[in-house]
């Protein structure tokens, strides 16, 4: 049976000033993927039967948003020096072999699940703000290799293009 990953990835905000997370962890169990896979499958379903729906959105705190000196809590230089050389040779994901261990994670609220028929991505408000964080948006395509044999791919439609306008 293969195993999970984790994902490091970075993270951007909608405030220029101020951002309370620099960096984010997902781990994905197997179980986690066929989910996404599934969810990927219901919006592929719900385009189908109204061009109007662009994604699907849930509820789903199981990212470590990681703090950053702009919390009370953050990330010693020694851990960030960590984070930033995982990520020297990205400036977007990479998959990690291990676990990230208990890095501090920011204060968040309203966590979701964004999933649209081609990508999925993670965002949330920093507690107590109205500054939103976003993961960067996952393509499908690039996780299909940790399915496990016989899961579906693409929805269940092969071939599917994007439906919907996502203005």
């Amino acid at each position: 049976m293969p195993k999970g990953i984790t994902i490091l990835c970075t993270v951007t905000s909608n405030s220029e000033h101020c951002k309370y997370s620099d960096y984010a962890t997902i781990a994905l169990s197997p179980s986690k993927i066929q989910q996404l896979f599934a969810h990927r499958k219901s919006v592929v379903d719900l385009t189908a039967k109204n061009s109007q729906i662009y994604c699907l959105k849930i509820w789903d705190y199981s990212v470590n948003w990681i703090a950053n000196a702009d919390n009370d809590e953050h990330l010693t230089d020694e851990e960030e020096d960590r984070l930033d050389k995982l990520m020297v040779d990205s400036d977007e994901y990479v998959v990690v072999g291990e676990t990230m261990g208990d890095l501090p994670g920011m204060r968040s609220e309203c966590d979701l699940l964004v999933v649209t028929d081609t990508d999925f991505r993670w965002e949330c408000y920093a507690k107590h703000t109205d500054i939103r964080h976003e993961t960067l948006t996952f393509c499908f395509s690039n996780f299909e290799q940790y399915l496990q044999p016989g899961e579906v791919k693409n929805g269940g439609v092969e071939g599917q293009e994007t439906v919907g306008n996502p203005e």
